[in-house]
């Protein structure tokens, strides 16, 4: 039978596609291929396959309608294109395959609809620039162009994988035009990746110990949210879709329900979006995650927001056998837990140790579908009820969801204060 089998988010949009369509829709062969689609078509197949995915694979409770973004296409304010040598030139694309196929047909840079026309603008300037006598010997150890930031400033990141001070004289040079470039770039960094490494900002440290290099600007990058300020570090995470990040917010706040003198534990904090803005509705505020700079933005954001005090950052790795001693003993006033992992879920045994915890409401954000029924059904062994399914599209345009899952202790289960819930 069809509810036996795993079935794919991609397969179920595919399926989920009317013929009239099709035509525009590229799934699997395309980094943006949903783009060309009318977005109100894309929300109802989206919603439709994502009832289909929860359906087939037998999840309890019933998926809301897709949420959409307030920003169809054009969202994206963290963007990247691979660097590509060849025949002498630079080209830059989505992936270095695409790269080589574009130099073999003379198109150096194709833009995106997914991206603001601004980022589209800095790379021309950029690859024109690389493309000149005098800064093509930098243009070999590019890995990576990288532009993130908000909506209205925007850096530059160059991933490079040698770094001398020959190579940084060129690069400055070059981030000092951007000053004064349409559009104007506000800060440059250099990230050394001395691997090449598919990933555009990879984590893995280098031998000698030295990653990111300011060129100009403020070292940090600044966003705003729903009237919040937050300052991250170049090679942090965040969110991709910044016109989605308040609705996000605004949803994540309705799920976790705080009641008066509820502690919040917000795993994987990242530079803390939802710590801060959640300072006002709870007691106290916990943000763990494990990449240093981010934890060390979040105390530094602290100082934007009224009641940051409320909120302590720890770094932390996210496994069970840290969580047991990182963690304070469960809070007998209650507690509310706030999950935002990476793809592929939480670690093996998290969720147990979370459940042993016995808090009043979890929410679980996934931006990875197909993690979604192991991570769920963990949820609901260790005596949690699914509560409520929220689908965001924080990625319009590809075949992928933000879904946001509330749990609540099931029927009878006993709390941590020794009461049942």
């Amino acid at each position: 039978m069809d509810a036996d089998k795993t079935f794919s988010f991609a397969e179920l949009l595919r399926r989920a596609m009317p013929a009239a369509g099709m035509e525009c829709v590229r799934i699997g062969r395309d980094v943006e291929p949903l783009a060309k689609l009318d977005y109100a078509l894309e929300i109802t197949v989206k919603t439709n396959a994502f009832a289909g995915f929860w359906g087939k694979h037998t999840l309890p409770g019933s998926p809301e309608a897709v949420i959409p973004s307030p920003k169809a296409r054009h969202y994206r304010t963290t963007t990247k294109r691979r660097a590509v040598i060849a025949r002498g030139r630079l080209s830059i694309a989505f992936a270095e395959d695409e790269a080589t196929s574009a130099l073999a047909k003379d198109v150096a840079f194709r833009e995106s609809i997914l991206e603001p026309p601004e980022h589209a603008r800095i790379y021309r300037y950029l690859l024109n620039a690389f493309n000149q006598p005098a800064f093509q010997p930098a243009a070999r150890y590019l890995n990576y162009l990288i532009v993130r930031g908000s909506y209205t400033e925007f850096a530059t990141i160059f991933n490079v994988n040698r770094l001398d001070s020959d190579l940084i004289r060129k690069l400055r040079s070059l981030a000092d035009r951007l000053r004064t470039a349409e559009p104007a770039v506000t800060a440059a960094f250099v990230f050394f990746d001395p691997t090449r490494s598919i990933y555009y900002l990879d984590q893995k440290r280098p031998p000698h110990g030295l990653k990111l290099k300011k060129l100009f600007g403020h070292e940090k990058i600044r966003i705003d949210f729903s009237g919040y300020r937050y300052a991250f570090y170049p090679t942090g995470f965040c969110q991709i879709n910044g016109a989605m990040v308040p609705g996000m917010m605004q949803t994540v706040r309705e799920l976790l329900m705080p009641q008066p003198g509820y502690r919040l534990i917000d795993l994987y904090c990242g530079y803390g979006l939802f710590s801060h803005y959640l300072t006002e509705c709870f007691a106290q505020v916990l943000g763990l995650d494990a990449d240093p700079l981010s934890i060390k933005a979040a105390r530094e954001n602290a100082a934007l927001h009224a009641g940051g005090g409320r909120a302590t950052f720890a770094e932390s790795r996210i496994f069970s056998r840290t969580l047991a001693s990182t963690l304070p003993k469960p809070s007998r006033t209650g507690e509310a837990i706030l999950l935002d992992p990476p793809r592929q879920g939480v670690d093996r045994g998290v969720i147990e140790i979370l459940a042993a915890r016995r808090p009043s409401v979890v929410v679980e954000a996934f931006c990875g579908i197909e993690a979604i029924p192991q991570q769920v059904r963990t949820w609901v062994r260790s005596g949690y009820q699914v509560a409520r399914i929220v689908p965001l599209d924080m990625f319009p345009g590809t075949p992928n969801l933000e879904v946001l899952v509330s749990f609540t202790p099931a029927p009878g289960v006993i709390g941590a204060s020794g009461s049942s819930q």
